[in-house]
């Protein structure tokens, strides 16, 4: 494919030059196009400021892409099959793009396929320490929940009502400031998509939130019985 435009390739140069930008495939339909992978989140083209008047501009999380190639998404490999890798800083996409161009049949070079595999298994633990995290994260929260009210002689804390049980006992006898309710419901919420699987992807923005809030919490408990039994 052969793109003539000095404008688009000086785009191209801009866009790889993003911090979280990882890969650049360049390819043609109606005008041209640009296919982004980036370790963060799709839709996160605001945060990262990528914008271009010369080309259309789609992204993909690394994990989405492994994912949607795992699925082979016919759209995605038809895009790594016939456009131009111009950015491939971890060489995912040459290697998937190897794996396409022979049919994911037997046959295909070990070594790429070993590649592949270990970049695949990395994800799956990276996806797994992010989802203990927030595991971790949550159950520290209730604990914290908890304890505080087991100290005032108030109700056992039963999970689904959490938000109610801190509303009432907490924000409306004026406890613990409203900025604290905050984040705890970003917790539990959190959490709570997680586990019913309407958030299926955990992102590193989602656990520094969630550990930094849990945190707060805690130290804001502390302080409170500190206080309470005159504790310095």
């Amino acid at each position: 494919m052969v793109v003539k435009s000095e404008l688009v390739y000086k785009d191209l140069e801009r866009i790889a030059s993003y911090e979280g930008v990882i890969g650049l495939v360049l390819y043609k339909q109606k005008q041209p196009s640009v296919l982004i992978i980036t370790e963060q989140l799709a839709g996160q083209e605001r945060k990262l400021g990528i914008q271009s008047q010369h080309l259309l501009i789609t992204i993909l999380s690394l994990e989405e892409f492994l994912a949607r190639v795992m699925d082979r998404d016919k759209d995605l490999l038809n895009i790594l099959k016939a456009g131009l890798i111009v950015y491939d800083i971890k060489g995912v996409l040459k290697s998937v793009h190897s794996l396409i161009k022979q049919g994911f049949m037997p046959g295909f070079n070990e070594t790429e396929l070993n590649i592949y595999n270990e970049i695949l298994q990395r994800f799956q633990e990276v996806k797994r320490f992010k989802e203990q995290a927030l595991i971790n994260a949550y159950s520290a929260t209730m604990d914290v929940l908890g304890a505080l009210m087991y100290f005032l002689g108030e109700t056992v804390v039963i999970p689904k009502k959490a938000e109610q049980l801190f509303k009432k006992h907490l924000i409306t006898q004026g406890i613990i400031g409203a900025e604290y309710y905050k984040k705890f419901k970003y917790i539990y919420k959190l959490f709570k998509n997680f586990e019913k699987g309407k958030k299926k992807v955990i992102t590193g923005v989602d656990i520094d939130n969630a550990l930094k809030y849990a945190l707060e919490l805690h130290e804001q408990v502390d302080q409170i019985i500190r206080k309470k039994l005159d504790i310095t």
